[in-house]
């Protein structure tokens, strides 16, 4: 690549006379951009080339984490344009750790540095490492959207905000989550989850083929009924034959919000300026999810506040209603922030395995 690149440079360009050759009046504004363009390749070789030879040294700080070449403002964004398939990133990052190793730097917009870790050794240090603080960039897109509703949250929630916020929600949220009686109490349920899956599959098998039809929507219902039983503490059905009219509803909610935050994430900024298809796709399932819960949480309120066990599997549920010191608009929204980020883990996994 780099002897066809040079041999590309040498056929257009002579240094010596400031001229090009085989392409007749021509000015250097015409063929700037296949200057730039080649000056890329370039660029982008080297910078390869640099880390698979290891003429960086070792590792000290995110600014040596090898990784794609990453370009002014966009950052690393062209891969999902020119690399990958943006419907496919879990492949897209397969390449990445085949190419640059177990540790791989990506830049979001504006240079912001991401990174990507594959090793389970690596994972936990991170997970291990003391931080009071630790930085999770936000989801762009929902912290836009929920900036702009004040009438229905009052921050970014839990998966967004950062720092004091951060600690505030998470240490008035997730006590019962993250305790290992509430694991316990819930492995009967998922046994039987994990069950009713398991029939699911075999009932979408062609028995011909042995295949799998729609194996993505199958993995998406496991993670509503899965997260939901955790964080709602009742089965929904979504694993049922036939899905009732509610749980249609949520779940057809969920996987627009994961498709248009896919897109707004790896697309350009437009939609910050103008309403793009994908913005407006988010609007309507984050809407639609909020009704939803709201409905939820509003009749717990009503009917079972009160009275309510809070020992089984609405233990978590019941735990995040009767937080003290918070809005129940911060409530609400911490639900629907646990049970999108269950589904999106469970999908991805199953969909990566």
């Amino acid at each position: 690549m780099m002897n066809l690149t040079y041999s590309l440079w040498n056929t257009l360009f002579d240094a010596q006379s400031f001229r090009f050759f085989e392409v007749p009046n021509c000015t250097l504004l015409e063929v700037g951009p296949v200057i730039v363009f080649l000056a890329l390749i370039l660029l982008s070789e080297y910078h390869r080339k640099q880390y698979r030879s290891g003429l960086i040294g070792s590792v000290q700080t995110e600014k040596h984490v090898p990784g794609p070449l990453a370009l002014p403002i966009i950052g690393t964004r062209w891969l999902y344009y020119f690399r990958y398939k943006i419907n496919k990133v879990h492949e897209g990052y397969e390449d990445m750790f085949k190419r640059y190793g177990n540790i791989v730097k990506e830049e979001a917009l504006w240079n912001f540095p991401v990174i990507s870790l594959k090793s389970k050794h690596d994972i936990e240090k991170v997970l291990k490492y003391p931080s009071k603080f630790p930085l999770r960039p936000p989801t762009e897109v929902t912290a836009h959207y929920r900036a702009s509703r004040p009438d229905r949250y009052t921050n970014l929630g839990i998966t967004n905000e950062q720092g004091e916020e951060w600690l505030h929600l998470r240490t008035l949220l997730t006590p019962e989550l993250t305790s290992g009686r509430t694991m316990n109490r819930f492995f009967p349920e998922l046994s039987s989850i994990a069950d009713d899956f398991n029939s699911l599959i075999l009932q979408s098998r062609d028995p011909s083929t042995d295949r799998v039809a729609d194996f993505e929507e199958l993995a998406c219902r496991l993670g509503l009924e899965s997260s939901c039983t955790l964080i709602l503490g009742e089965r929904l059905g979504f694993l049922e034959k036939v899905v009732g009219s509610t749980a249609q509803k949520l779940a057809d909610a969920v996987k627009d919000q994961f498709c248009a935050s896919r897109d707004t994430f790896y697309g350009l900024p437009i939609w910050k300026f103008v309403a793009t298809p994908a913005y407006r796709q988010f609007v309507s399932s984050e809407d639609t999810i909020y009704d939803v819960i709201s409905e939820m949480v509003d009749k717990a309120e009503q009917l079972e506040q009160v009275t309510c066990h809070t020992e089984g599997t609405r233990s978590v549920f019941m735990s995040i209603l009767n937080a003290h010191g918070l809005d129940i608009r911060d409530k609400k929204a911490a639900i629907i922030d646990f049970i999108a980020a269950g589904i999106k883990t469970v999908r991805s996994y199953y969909l990566a395995c």
